[in-house]
């Protein structure tokens, strides 16, 4: 992971930066999720590939957004600093 990659992961994994994004994108800068209604997740995960071997995949920021007990949604964010078409696959991995 590149430098820079780093330092965007860094920077978004704070709640206030992290919901300035997430409201920005999912919702058209409409103020819906507030700093306070954020929870880190965990960002491993395991899985076995066609060979059997475990695999260890790790996710740059995850986070769940709540109401009081109730998880609203997870919401993952993956920072590049060049375009890779196969990152919606990659990404799609981490939800099995």
């Amino acid at each position: 992971m590149g430098a820079k990659d780093i330092t965007e992961k860094i920077l978004a994994d704070y709640n206030d930066v992290f919901v300035d994004i997430a409201n920005v994108l999912l919702f058209q800068g409409e103020q819906m999720i507030s700093p306070d209604s954020l929870k880190n997740e965990r960002t491993l995960s395991q899985y076995k590939s066609g060979n059997d071997r475990l695999h260890e995949q790790e996710r740059d920021i995850l986070k769940s957004w709540t109401d009081g007990n109730i998880k609203i949604a997870l919401i993952g964010f993956e920072n590049q600093t060049n375009p890779d078409k196969y990152m919606p696959v990659r990404i799609f991995s981490y939800e099995w």
